[in-house]
């Protein structure tokens, strides 16, 4: 990052554009948002794809046990009950705009994370038997929201 200093405000060169960090000019042609406000967009879209995955679960008859449960650093976005099967649920939501393969969405420190966050959910919860991982991906477009989830998505290997 680069860092512009002009009398009283300061510039700076980040990947998303040259923005002022304290004041309200902004260079035409770049994302001169702050980077908070870009989080702050990717964290409501993020709470809205939760959301559309939870009510599509609770519709397809699973039992939302937890939402954004934490431990640690590690985090479930949605844990669901259906036939006794303790569902771990990643929601990634994207644009239907961007092609992501789906192999992408997850990579392996990810894998890795959520089956450590799996197992320590099982140990804490006496009721849980069965853990499976899966993957709901919900896709913005124009026509609103579209979700496609995959069931095992993740599988540990001995």
């Amino acid at each position: 990052m680069v860092v512009f200093f002009v009398g009283w405000w300061v510039w700076f060169c980040g990947g998303e554009g040259l923005y002022l960090r304290w004041g309200v000019e902004h260079i035409v042609g770049f994302d001169s948002r702050p980077k908070a406000t870009i989080m702050c967009e990717k964290k409501r879209l993020g709470y809205a794809g939760e959301e559309h995955v939870s009510q599509y679960l609770t519709r397809l008859g699973f039992t939302i046990l937890e939402r954004n449960w934490r431990c640690g650093h590690l985090e479930v976005d949605i844990v669901a009950l259906k036939s006794g099967v303790t569902h771990i649920v990643e929601v990634k939501t994207r644009s239907e705009k961007v092609p992501v393969a789906i192999h992408e969405l997850l990579s392996y420190s990810k894998r890795c994370a959520l089956l450590r966050a799996a197992n320590r959910y099982a140990l804490r919860k006496e009721e849980v038997l069965e853990v499976q991982i899966d993957l709901a991906v919900v896709l913005v477009g124009s026509a609103g929201y579209r979700i496609e989830y995959y069931e095992d998505a993740v599988v540990p290997h001995f």
